[in-house]
Order: structure tokens, then C-alpha cells, then sequence
């Protein structure tokens, strides 16, 4: 295969035919609107996301200013979260501790975006580690991304769906069985002290 250097050091060197554009060349921007605990309703038309490590809903509302779609990626942008992205899977609405980024899917892959994002996360979402850290559109938006063509996008993500549910299902049997091992201990133990 035929590569070529660029000039962004933790992208290196790239197949000869992709590009290496900034995020907005595909992606528009804006901060997350301010939703209060107080403003959280049950079974809300619209799910909430906020800026946590784990991808899960924050609640739902029922009247957002605006609305995210399936295959938008939300950036928390924020506290030790910041760079924890979610992608999109149905419509839903972020706070205003996170960043809503809006992607053109006839130039990019999302979930292609989504993996890039997650592979240099460090690199993309650096912030200071001051009181409260946080992160900008204006520090993302210029983001450089190596980008195939979109057939390669997709055969990349699929590719990476199959490998990271293979993994995830090794780890749920680990585990489960470490969860088996520890009430095994504790029978012992039980065992031995009250016989």
C-alpha cells in the first residue's frame, strides 16, 4: 500500500488516497442547551444526554431547543468526562456541559467519526486541568481527521462493531464469572467461620 505523511503528528502517515480535513468541514457545532435536574420529566419525548463517562441517558424533556439525530455524537465538554463521546442512536436533545456535534453523514461515516474520536481522544479533546476542566467548540472545531473514502469508512466501522462486541461479550463472561468466584469466597469463608 502506497502511503503519504501528513502534517498532523498522532495521525502520522495515511493510505495515499484519504484526506486528512478538519472536523468542520463535515460537522457543525453548539454548545448544549441548559437543562436543570428540576427541568427532567418521566417518559419525556426526547432523552438528555450529559457530560458523563458512561453512555446514558440524563433524563428526558419534552420541549428542546434543539434536536440531535441518530448518528450525531455528543461531546462532553466538561469536568473529567470531557471527550467521552456518544453516538446518537434515536433523537435526543444535551446539556449545556456538553458539545452537540451535528454531522453531514453524506461526507462521513458517523460511527466511522465516532471511532476516530475514540482512538485520539487525548490528541482532539486536550483541556488544562484547572478547577473545573472544560473544552470549546472553538478548540474542536479545527480538529484534523484522516479520512478514507466513505465505502472504506464503512467497511472500518462494521469491522471495528464486530471486534468491540466480541470484546465487550469476553469481558461480560469474565465478569460474571469473577461475580461467581467472589460469592464462592464468601461461602468458604461463611463456611469455615460458622462451622
Amino acid at each position: 500500500m502506497i502511503v503519504k505523511e501528513t502534517d498532523v503528528d498522532f495521525i502520522g502517515s495515511i493510505p495515499v488516497h484519504w484526506e486528512v480535513v478538519p472536523v468542520k468541514y463535515f460537522s457543525t457545532f453548539r454548545m448544549g442547551q441548559t437543562i436543570l435536574k428540576e427541568d427532567l420529566i418521566e417518559n419525556g419525548k426526547f432523552p438528555v444526554y450529559s457530560a458523563t463517562e458512561k453512555d446514558h441517558y440524563f433524563g428526558s424533556i419534552n420541549n428542546p431547543q434543539f434536536i440531535l439525530d441518530e448518528g450525531d455524537i455528543v461531546i462532553p465538554a466538561r469536568g473529567n468526562s470531557i471527550g467521552h463521546i456518544k453516538l446518537v442512536h434515536e433523537k435526543a436533545v444535551s446539556t449545556q456541559t456538553t458539545i452537540a456535534n451535528f454531522v453531514d453523514q453524506d461526507k462521513v461515516s458517523s460511527k466511522f467519526l465516532f471511532y476516530f474520536y475514540k482512538a485520539f481522544r487525548e490528541n482532539l479533546f486536550p483541556y488544562d486541568n484547572t478547577a473545573i476542566p472544560q473544552i470549546t467548540v472553538e478548540k474542536i472545531k479545527d480538529n484534523k481527521v484522516a479520512l478514507p473514502p466513505i465505502s472504506e469508512q464503512t467497511q472500518i466501522a462494521d469491522f471495528l462493531d464486530r471486534k468491540t462486541a466480541q470484546i465487550d461479550n469476553i469481558i461480560a463472561k469474565k465478569e460474571k464469572m469473577l461475580t461467581l468466584l467472589d460469592e464462592k469466597k464468601k461461602a468458604v469463608i461463611n463456611e469455615a467461620v460458622t462451622k
